[in-house]
């Protein structure tokens, strides 16, 4: 049984072996008589794709008789077809001559949008600039780790990076000059300082989520503000783009140090900022009750997670004319450290300096940093555009810090322990804020 199952499994491959064939082609241009690589040859029923080999030739095996369809088709010539008929032995040479197709178009033109916020948009603008200038792109800023616009200038060739008594960057400082030679634009127009006797902006107010590029001026030239010798920072804010676009980003940590310890914080809610002459007149007589005594209330416990977040909006009407963006930016963060001052005198009997007094000090902080943008530019024409823009940052920082000062006077005995202790607790709340509207033309 076995063996009559072999014969008949083998005369069944015989059988189909016998009738499979193959086809052979060639594919010329019909103008020129070249033969075309590449060219797409499709055949139906089964379907089967191949293309031309560099001689312009194509081959399908396995081929079962009957009729068959066959097109041919390749970029800038009409698509041929054909039903040829396969047999067993000796098919035709099959030949293609395939005719240009060629169609009149009109005058074609192509617009294109620079993008300022990528990295070539940047590299464009700061090729194309007629002073020297470097921009740092809204892309470059997403992917960093900086907070704020201070932070971001501390990455430019040639700045420099002024930091306040928390250690965060503030000013900058262009080409080695001073923060007062140098002004502060928010797209391309002055904006006034927070601070009542300077003019200088610090740039730790703006987050650096909310802007479109970062462009730092190095050289002046007539076309900007001639009241700087060191240089200009222009921060570009966000703008619409050609489509709709949604961007939003939150992000959360924890600080090790209040692990380790509590977070001390006091209520500033009750605090007014105008003083007592400013409410009732300069003949008033301040008292101790025109204070909050809130403020005096310390609370030691573990703060809650840092909460960064970010959110924009912008799209474009009317046949892209018009351009609506709204952007807005919130961040709170828990800050501390802890550190020792050691103070050292030299007395006439001792050859050698003495510790005096020890200073041990710990620090909390809380930083809330708001940022609100809103743009609104209708486009007239390629030259006409009207835009009216609105920016409002607002920096609240809210700093505790407990001390304790041991003092080894002429008499100090270690083993006795009979140092002096002095036990200090200073608040501080410090708020900064900026708005600007500008209508541009």
């Amino acid at each position: 049984m076995n063996k009559l199952l072999r014969i008949l499994f083998l005369l069944l491959i015989c059988a189909g072996t016998a009738q499979a064939t193959k086809i052979k082609g060639h594919v010329y241009d019909k103008q020129t008589g070249e033969a075309i690589v590449g060219a797409t040859v499709v055949l139906e029923n089964p379907r089967r794709v191949t293309n031309t080999g560099l001689d312009g030739t194509f081959e399908f095996k396995g081929m079962v008789t009957g009729s068959a369809k066959i097109s041919v088709s390749y970029i800038t010539y009409q698509t041929i077809t054909k039903t040829i008929l396969v047999e067993k032995e000796d098919n035709e040479h099959l030949k293609f001559y395939m005719e240009s197709d060629s169609k009149a178009l009109d005058d074609v033109t192509i617009k294109s949008n620079v993008v300022s916020s990528t990295d070539q948009g940047a590299r464009r603008l700061e090729k194309n600039a007629t002073q020297i200038m470097n921009i740092v792109s809204g892309r470059a800023i997403e992917i960093s780790p900086d907070l704020t616009v201070a932070n971001v200038m501390q990455r430019v060739s040639g700045v420099s990076i002024e930091r306040n008594s928390n250690g965060d960057g503030q000013y900058a400082i262009l080409r080695g000059m001073d923060k007062r030679y140098n002004y502060t634009l928010v797209n391309g127009v002055k904006i006034p300082s927070p601070d009542n006797k300077y003019r200088y902006v610090p740039l730790d107010l703006f987050p650096s989520d909310l802007l479109d590029r970062l462009e730092i001026y190095k050289t002046l030239t007539p076309n900007l503000e001639g009241d700087a010798i060191g240089g200009g920072i222009n921060i570009v804010m966000k703008n619409a783009p050609g489509k709709f676009q949604l961007n939003a980003n939150i992000a959360s940590g924890y600080s090790q140090l209040f692990i380790d310890r509590k977070f001390a914080s006091f209520n500033s809610s009750d605090i007014n900022y105008k003083s007592p002459y400013e409410l009732n007149g300069k003949n008033y007589n301040a008292t101790q009750n025109d204070f909050t005594k809130a403020t005096l209330d310390y609370k030691y416990k573990n703060p809650a997670p840092n909460l960064i977040g970010s959110l924009s909006l912008s799209q474009r009407f009317l046949d892209n004319k018009l351009g609506v963006v709204l952007a807005g930016s919130y961040q709170n963060t828990y800050r501390g450290s802890n550190s020792t001052f050691y103070n050292t005198a030299v007395n006439g009997t001792d050859a050698f300096a003495v510790i005096t007094n020890k200073s041990y000090r710990e620090f909390s902080e809380q930083q809330q940093r708001t940022g609100l943008h809103g743009k609104v530019d209708y486009v007239f024409n390629r030259n006409h555009q009207l835009s009216l823009y609105n920016v409002y940052v607002n920096l609240k920082n809210q700093q505790l810090r407990d001390a304790v000062t041991t003092t080894y006077n002429g008499v100090y005995n270690p083993t006795a322990g009979n140092a002096e202790l002095v036990y200090n607790t200073r608040s501080r709340l410090t708020e900064q804020q900026i708005y600007n509207s500008t209508l541009h033309g």
